[in-house]
This record gives C-alpha cells, structure tokens and sequence, in this order.
C-alpha cells in the first residue's frame, strides 16, 4: 500500500472515530454473533448499510464548502455528521439527511445533539429530516449521495426520477453505490462520469460507486450514458481491480430486471475494453 493510499485510509478511519463518538451504541459489525441482548442487536440494525469510507465518498463528489449536500436515505445519519465534521476546506455549507423510517431518525437526531453540545460550529449546518425523499424539496441539492444497494431497479429509477432538473435545478453531482437505469438518467439528464469503489459495513472489500452528472447526449438531447457509450467515464480502474481481488466472487446487483447481469463481469469487460479506464485525478489528490 502506497503512502498515499496509507493516509486514505487513516483519513476515514479517523472521521469515523469521530462520528462513532457521537452514538451511545456505535457500529458493532460483531454484534449479532456476540450473544448481545435484544437491545442492543435492535440498536446494531439502526446502523446497516453504511459508507466506512465517507472522505472517499466525498472526495467522488467533490464535496466542497459551497455545497449543500443530502443523503437521501441517511439512516442514523453516519454520513451528514461526517461531512458535518470535514475540515473547513471541504466542509458543505449545509448536509441534509432524509430517513424515512422514525426509529433511525430519532437515533440521527441524538447524535446531532450531541454534536451541537461538542462542536457548535460543525454542527451549525447540519439538518435531518424525518420524511419521504421522493418528495421532499431538494431544490437546493447540489451534492446527492443514494445507497441503493438493496434497491429494486424500480425503486432506483424513483429516486432518479426524484432528481430530475425541475426539482433539482442545482444539482452537479450524484453518487449512487449501484449503477442507476439508463432510462431513468435520461429522463432525469443526468450522465454517468465515474466508477470508482467506497467501503461499507457491508462490504469491507470494497463495493461499487456510479458517479453522475448533468449531461447531454450528442447533439443536444437531455440524457445519460450507457454501458456501450461511456468513452469518456472515468473508471478508477486500480481500486476496482483491488475490490474484485479481494472479494473473490462476483456480486450480483439485488432486485432483478434491468441490472440482472453480475456487476463483477461488466466491470471487468469495463477494464479490458475501455482505453480511458484510469484513475481520475480528483479522486487520486484527496
């Protein structure tokens, strides 16, 4: 591991400590195998489904101090208090969670007030919001971060519907850690322009992350790529290389229909057949 990739690393592993201390009960990925009461494995699945590596996360987003940044989706809110506590260089003007479900909400809310009591300052720009993400006004969303990683094409196509130009006439980038459907980036104009890999409590080897913008087909016309017309996508081809390694299998995207394909094939049919596959520069200097 290169010095640079060492720093990464303990980068995140730093941030999470901090964001960690915010909880009563922090991540506990042993937790259900520990003999633990009822309680606490009922406090433990508050927590499923997070990023472990948020400065990645943000650094794909190019997460900088004029945005207003949302996690849709955000659970306990591990990664609004993260972005909350990036040093003033890259901190968003403002990091909005949408959880739908109240029990996770009220464990966000917590851990923001112990935040404000901590680090007013830090904790000042932070907002949760109990409530549906697919209707909730994003019209001053310019950084969206969606983990659909147990989303239905379906439901996927949703929240790419949700982010369409009328109701997000700000937006410059979205992260999504499964590849959202090409129809539904058309109709909502946005383009993919990056692979590259985050962590997750689910995936300590690494999983996916799409990286979209707003774009255009040639000639004009309001779309996406797809797989077949993605020339100019920046693939972050070594940390995906080291996430296939190490996992040793092939995963294949939950729910069926457009995406039925094994993710692991495509991204290597991506490697081999694409000249451009590099690592992007924006992801290499965080």
């Amino acid at each position: 591991m290169s010095r640079t990739e060492s720093d990464r690393l303990n980068d995140d592993v730093s941030l999470l400590a901090r964001v960690d201390a915010l909880y009563d009960h922090p991540r506990d990925p042993f937790l259900y195998n520990s003999g633990a009461d009822e309680s606490m494995a009922a406090k433990h699945c508050l927590a499923y489904g997070e990023v472990t590596s948020p400065k990645r996360l943000f650094a794909a987003l190019e997460l900088t101090v004029h945005d207003c940044f949302y996690d849709l989706g955000s659970g306990r809110g591990q990664c609004v208090l993260a972005a909350s506590l990036l040093e003033s260089t890259m901190r968003p003007c403002k990091a909005c969670g949408i959880e739908l479900v109240r029990e996770r909400h009220d464990a966000a809310v917590t851990a923001l007030g112990v935040l404000r009591e901590r680090q007013p300052v830090q904790a000042a720009a932070c907002l949760l919001m109990c409530a549906n993400a697919l209707t909730f006004d994003l019209g001053d969303a310019t950084k969206v971060f969606i983990n659909n990683a147990v989303f239905s094409d379906e439901t996927s196509g949703q929240f790419a519907g949700a982010l369409a130009p009328a109701q997000t006439p700000k937006l410059e980038r979205v992260a999504t850690i499964n590849e959202l459907p090409s129809d539904a980036c058309e109709a909502a104009s946005l383009r993919l322009m990056a692979m590259t890999t985050v962590d997750g409590c689910w995936a300590p080897y690494g999983t996916t992350l799409f990286v979209y913008r707003r774009g255009r087909f040639a000639g004009g016309v309001s779309g996406s790529l797809s797989w077949r017309d993605e020339t100019d996508v920046q693939v972050d081809a070594p940390a995906i290389e080291r996430m296939l390694s190490a996992r040793r299998f092939i995963a294949t995207p939950r729910g069926g229909g457009r995406a039925g394909g094994t993710i692991g094939a495509r991204l290597r049919a991506k490697l081999e057949n694409t000249a451009h596959a590099r690592s992007p520069a924006t992801l290499a200097s965080y």
